[in-house]
């Protein structure tokens, strides 16, 4: 990676560039790859511009290698909810969270509006005809808008992502297939379960991991730059264990093992 900097093959502004600069630079013609959602990249590329695009899989150092680097995350549950102690009515509060995750609720959240937004299959399942608002937005406002304008595209721990995500579920839309390819063609053997961290740990973890996160981005950034040579990735590992990377790893191998244990 720091030999495809040297060659000017990545974006100057690789480390900086904001969402709407990557997008912008990803329908310029000086870009050939980027890194994101193929659900982003479908919007963005094939139905606002027309262009066509493949999903690759990330760069391995032997020919045949799969990369350990995988799109199967199960730590990952979404985001949180909570209500403040500023609310001023949290019974209110209470039964609206509730309510989301009741079945009508979880549709409303995943899907939007009945009939507008939605409609009901014979099975039961929520789906977008091509009318919906989100196809075909009053004011003109392409899917990557729309998926947030008309339903919550993120929701704690109760999205339907591959039925509910319009970016996978129009019509001709094939970043589901990409998403498919790489999970299959990933080393899932690597992914973390869904851990839990008691009350101690999960300060602990948070701690330990904010700082191990900056350092890792630091030296990455420099060595990708060239500021660093390849080999002050040895310094790096010393300066993380000097900050506690033992700690860290043994708070996760312990949650990682009353899971295993479950």
């Amino acid at each position: 990676m720091q030999q495809w900097n040297k060659e000017g093959l990545l974006n100057p502004d690789w480390a900086t560039a904001d969402f709407n600069q990557r997008m912008a630079s990803a329908i310029s013609g000086d870009t050939a790859m980027m890194m994101d959602s193929p659900d982003t990249m479908w919007s963005y590329w094939k139905e606002q511009s027309g262009i066509d695009f493949v999903g690759a899989l990330n760069p391995v150092l032997n020919k045949g290698d799969k990369s350990a680097t995988t799109y199967k995350n199960f730590k990952r549950a979404g985001i949180e909810a909570a209500i403040t102690t500023q609310s001023k009515n949290v019974e209110a509060a209470m039964a609206w969270l509730d309510f989301n995750y009741s079945k009508k609720g979880w549709e409303l959240i995943n899907f939007g509006e009945y009939g507008t937004v939605h409609l009901i299959d014979e099975t039961g399942m929520p789906y977008y005809p091509e009318n919906s608002y989100i196809f075909k937005d009053p004011e003109g406002q392409p899917v990557s808008t729309t998926l947030w304008k008309y339903r919550m595209h993120n929701w704690p721990d109760i999205r339907d992502e591959h039925h509910s995500n319009p970016l996978i579920a129009a019509k001709g839309s094939y970043s589901g297939d990409i998403r498919k390819n790489w999970t299959e063609n990933m080393d899932t053997s690597m992914a973390m379960p869904p851990i839990s961290f008691t009350k101690d740990e999960a300060s602990r973890e948070a701690e330990l991991g904010n700082q191990l996160s900056t350092l890792r981005g630091e030296y990455f950034a420099k060595i990708i730059m060239g500021d660093l040579p390849v080999d002050a990735y040895d310094k790096f590992l010393k300066e993380a264990q000097s900050m506690g990377l033992e700690e860290f790893l043994s708070i996760h191998q312990a949650a990682l093992d009353r899971y295993n244990k479950r």
